[in-house]
């Protein structure tokens, strides 16, 4: 298969949207309306997981994640 159309695992944003989306379904409002779901959860656990992010960022990060998985 030529390299460009090799399947790539998805984004962490991507499973976490569709996380939030079956969560929404079965719990509507549990986790708010989807701007706030990325911009408490998804965002920061993405930017979390970038080389550049800061020790707080990262911190943040995993809290979210930790959070978004008890859910």
């Amino acid at each position: 298969m030529p390299k460009h159309q090799q399947c790539r695992p998805p984004s962490v944003v991507t499973v976490l949207l569709l996380h939030a989306a079956m969560i929404s379904f079965v719990v509507p409002d549990l986790l708010g309306s989807l701007p706030t779901f990325k911009r408490v959860f998804a965002e920061p656990i993405s930017k979390s997981r970038d080389r550049s992010a800061t020790p707080e960022e990262q911190q943040l990060g995993q809290e979210r994640s930790k959070y978004a998985t008890l859910i």
